[in-house]
């Protein structure tokens, strides 16, 4: 394991993760990062990767060699979108994307079968993306302080579903049925 969180770190050195091929948990969050360098594919073993709070806008594509990794928390940083490499991380089963300008989940988000833990708290959402319904290990989504306005019918297909946090959502005017 590697901690480097909440300094002013503005670059990684391009051999990092080629000289620490065995880390399995990187926790780089709260510094100034603008990427990630490629050669993270080199961290085959990497089980959790904690990079929230910096200034990154995507993700390498090379990331998806680290097939093992289970958490990921991309929170706070400046993406639009979530990056492509991330539904090629199938493995993942814990996936924190809160407080970024998100607007809608990529099409293959249902990649993530494996996900049990979603925490999408202040993005940009106007509603509950039906993609969520893709994901059928879900217990816990963490939805709070979007402008969503109805929370979707079909919501009870998610049958391992325990949490579902939509506080926050000043205009959601009603829940269905289904969640009764």
């Amino acid at each position: 394991s590697i901690h480097l969180a909440n300094n002013k770190i503005e670059s990684l050195p391009e051999e990092f993760f080629t000289r620490l091929p065995c880390l399995a948990d990187i926790d780089i969050h709260r510094n100034h990062l603008k990427e990630i360098p490629t050669n993270i594919e080199q961290c085959k073993r990497l089980l959790a990767f904690n990079i929230g709070y910096n200034l990154l806008t995507t993700l390498p594509e090379e990331m998806a060699a680290c097939k093992l990794l289970e958490r990921l928390d991309i929170t706070g940083n400046k993406m639009k979108v979530i990056p492509p490499v991330v539904t090629k991380l199938t493995n993942l089963y814990r996936f924190y994307a809160s407080n970024m300008l998100l607007k809608e989940l990529p099409d293959d988000f249902g990649n993530l079968v494996h996900l049990d833990k979603l925490n999408l708290n202040g993005n940009c959402f106007t509603s509950l993306p039906k993609k969520l319904l893709e994901l059928p290990k879900l217990s816990y989504l963490g939805f709070r302080y979007h402008g969503i306005i109805s929370v979707p019918e079909e919501i009870d297909r998610l049958t391992e579903l325990t949490v579902l946090h939509v506080g926050n959502n000043p205009n959601l005017l009603s829940l269905p049925a289904q969640l009764a």
